[in-house]
This record gives C-alpha cells, sequence and structure tokens, in this order.
C-alpha cells in the first residue's frame, strides 16, 4: 500500500497514523484497508486507539482501494488529518488529497472535511481525472496521480507549504513526468496547486515526499522506483 506512517507529537504522547490491512479474521471487515491510530510515551510500548478513517460509502470519492496516508497536522488544536482518496468508477481510479479534522484537541475522533477533495491536479499542467489518461507506455496503473501530501508551515510567511505527487503534461513517458507539485494554504483548508517543485527525471515512480529544515537548510527527500513498469533507460 502506498504512504508512511505519520507521527505526531502531542506534549508526551506520540501519535501514529497508518495504513493497516486486516490480517486478524476476528477484526470487524471495515477495519480493512483503513487509518489506524495508536499511541506511545517511550515509542516502545503502544497503545491501540480506535480506527482514525474508513473508507467511504460506495459512490463517494473515497470509496475505493485503501485511504493512502498524507501527513497530520496539530494547529490552533486541531489535529488535520490529510489522507489519499481513491475512487475506481470505471477504467482508472481518481486520486485526491482529503481531509479529516479532529476539533477541540480531541485527536481521536475525525470528521471528513466537508470541502473534500481539497487538492487535485491542475488539468493546465498535470494530468487529471478531466481527460484521458496519460499515454504513457511505461505507466502501468490506470489512475490519475495526486497522493502523498506533506505539509510545513512557511517559514517565510504565515501560510503554509504543500508537497503533493503528481504527473506534468508535455512529457513522453512516466519517467519524465513524475514530480512533486508545491501548494499554498493560508488555513489548512484551501489549497492552490502552484508548479513543480521537484522534478528529477529519473524515476518512474516518485512519490512520499518529506520537507524538513536541518541546520539552516532545507530538504525533500521521496520514495523512488520502477513500480510503474521499466523505463527504456
Amino acid at each position: 500500500q502506498a504512504g508512511r506512517a505519520l507521527y505526531l507529537q502531542r506534549g508526551d504522547e506520540t501519535h501514529v497514523f497508518h495504513l493497516q490491512l486486516r490480517r486478524d479474521k476476528a477484526r470487524p471487515a471495515w477495519d480493512h484497508e483503513s487509518i489506524g491510530h495508536a499511541v506511545s510515551r517511550d515509542l516502545i510500548h503502544w497503545q491501540e486507539l480506535p480506527v482514525a478513517l474508513r473508507k467511504g460509502p460506495k459512490g463517494s470519492y473515497d470509496d475505493s482501494w485503501a485511504l493512502f496516508t498524507g501527513c497530520a497536522v496539530e494547529h490552533d488544536k486541531t489535529v488535520y488529518l490529510y489522507y489519499c482518496a481513491n475512487h475506481q468508477p470505471a477504467d482508472r481510479c481518481r486520486q485526491s488529497m482529503c481531509l479529516a479534522t479532529s476539533p477541540a484537541g480531541d485527536g481521536i475522533r475525525f470528521t471528513r472535511y466537508a470541502g473534500n477533495p481539497i487538492i487535485e491536479p491542475d488539468p493546465e499542467r498535470y494530468y487529471s481525472i478531466h481527460e484521458a489518461p496519460a499515454p504513457f507506455r511505461f505507466h502501468a496503473w490506470p489512475h490519475i496521480d495526486c497522493r502523498d501530501l506533506a505539509v510545513v508551515k512557511d517559514p517565510a510567511g504565515e501560510g503554509w507549504f504543500g508537497y503533493v505527487m503528481m504527473r506534468r503534461k508535455g512529457q513522453p513517458d512516466a519517467f519524465h513526468s513524475a514530480c512533486i507539485a508545491l501548494c499554498r494554504s493560508k488555513d489548512l483548508l484551501h489549497w492552490d496547486v502552484g508548479d513543480p517543485c521537484c522534478t528529477p527525471n529519473r524515476f518512474n515512480c516518485f512519490e512520499v515526499p518529506d520537507v524538513f529544515e536541518l541546520d539552516s537548510k532545507w530538504y525533500l527527500i521521496a520514495l523512488t522506483g520502477d513500480v510503474y513498469g521499466q523505463s527504456e533507460r
């Protein structure tokens, strides 16, 4: 499954939100492909908490495959849990970034944001669900790439930066199209999709970005590979 474990520090507690598949048949079927939640005070012993989020009802924007993880942010006592929704009504999958929140510092009970999806590819710059799939010989999956949101505060202002995996238009193959798009928000709810901020031109798969500052320098790291099929390079 795609995504990362999301860690959120709240006081002396570390919370983790993670993808989970139902292994124990004693667990209810609706726990399958959901976002699990656990907490620890020492990073060794973990207490399982109620499932943070499950797939939506049939026909909704997040009813297919698993809920892919994105990131978790706490701001003004509200926990923002970002995730990638998958919806596959026909021959391909619509991926979009969505949001669930837990207000008043609860951090356990999450509610889907009424304005979902909050981020989708801009069809002027990226391949989107509103047109034919990208004509890539080595792009094996019939979905529209939009996943793996990483959110950090804008160091130069009061807003936020978001980094999302998308695919650039006008590229000859999956190898050149994979990129990380830079998005911006003032309130963690409404996001503007900007230009690519990282275009390696080296990998068919370039996803799960993480962005952080270390010793006054900013770093972006990401998962790479050829899971979409080998390129000719």
